[in-house]
């Protein structure tokens, strides 16, 4: 709770994974694995036209002038 509280209040963590291994434990028992479980790194690609795809304000809905 330390770390969350010192988030919010704008400040920067030394080392943040002091507060991700402890959430990454959390939502690992919360999926119903066991939370010491070694996470698999994945690799995504990314096509050429997805990365040349960029948002635009005004595709949004909730886009507001």
């Amino acid at each position: 709770m330390f770390h969350m509280a010192l988030l919010n209040s704008g400040f920067l963590l030394d080392d943040p994974a002091t507060l991700t291994d402890p959430l990454e434990k959390l939502i690992k028992v919360g999926f119903g694995f066991d939370r010491e479980a070694e996470c698999k790194e994945i690799e995504v690609e990314i096509s050429e036209s997805e990365e040349e795809d960029e948002f635009d304000e005004m595709d949004d809905p909730f886009f507001k002038d």
